[in-house]
């Protein structure tokens, strides 16, 4: 061996910096792939996950109430929810109640969902979130407790699902979609 080889110093990767440097590029590597794929079956699952047919679900005689109310069964006995199903657009984005449903909850409050798709004619992107929506029972307006916080992409609709919770006793409630440029309210009545 000649003198040169024998005081070369050692490879940049060799040295505590450099194994430092490798073993972060693999864990950041690793972490970005793990989440991106979280990510993927986030926005895949509730697509698939929120859409309820009413077809099925209309209870007897409802037909005969004319075209405009889509009914779904409620989950309590001999309760459904009565919602116009007419789109409620205002500017670029527009809310249709797909489909509905009621059941019991913990002292003397019910669990009112609403399924409702949000089409998007805008340039821009939208947000799809619970914010855009109140139901009125009488003088009391109840917030949302879905958690829903979407975007809905340019030219595109998304589904998700609205769920309030109010009082057993209110029969006649009002469901308001809040636009920038004024809200849009529709009757909701449980039977």
């Amino acid at each position: 061996m000649s003198d040169s080889e024998e005081h070369r110093p050692p490879s940049w990767w060799s040295t505590l910096p450099g194994i430092l440097t490798g073993v972060a590029a693999l864990i950041t590597a690793l972490a970005g792939l793990f989440f991106g794929l979280v990510q993927l079956n986030m926005q895949a699952a509730p697509t698939t996950a929120t859409v309820k047919s009413t077809a099925a679900a209309s209870p007897a005689g409802a037909a005969g109430e004319g075209s405009a109310p889509r009914t779904a069964v409620a989950s309590a006995p001999a309760a459904a929810v009565h919602v116009t199903d007419q789109p409620q657009r205002v500017g670029d984005l527009e809310y249709t109640v797909v489909s509905a449903s009621a059941r019991p909850d913990a002292d003397g409050m019910s669990a009112l969902e609403f399924t409702v798709r949000c089409f998007n004619y805008g340039r821009f992107d939208a947000n799809f979130w619970d914010a855009t929506f109140r139901v009125a029972a009488g003088p009391d307006v109840f917030s949302p407790t879905s958690g829903l916080d979407e975007l809905v992409s340019s030219g595109s609709s998304k589904t998700g699902v609205v769920r309030f919770v109010v009082p057993a006793s209110a029969w006649s409630l009002t469901l308001t979609f809040r636009f920038p440029a004024g809200d849009r309210s529709i009757p909701v009545s449980l039977s």
